[in-house]
């Protein structure tokens, strides 16, 4: 089990590669339909303001889109798990 808080220095939208999870993936055996590198046709994007936090479940398949803008977005990840 883990869980990831990204901490936002910028705003996070779809255009400059905003954070995505996909709903129920919990349910689907690791690796078993998703391809790395790839934003899953299910995926559902959440826009983030600068300065908030997102909490991700370490069980759902969750990332960021592509970057669009001119310029990077940024953030600090950190994961929390068991030992």
């Amino acid at each position: 089990m883990s869980v990831q808080v990204v901490w936002n220095f910028d705003h996070f939208t779809g255009a400059n590669g905003g954070f995505f999870f996909v709903p129920g993936s919990e349910q689907v055996p690791l690796g078993a339909a998703y391809a790395d590198h790839v934003v899953p046709d299910d995926a559902q994007f959440v826009a983030a303001t600068k300065g908030s936090a997102l909490v991700a479940n370490g069980q759902v398949l969750h990332g960021a889109g592509p970057n669009f803008s001119p310029r990077p977005r940024i953030a600090l990840l950190v994961q929390y798990s068991r030992r």
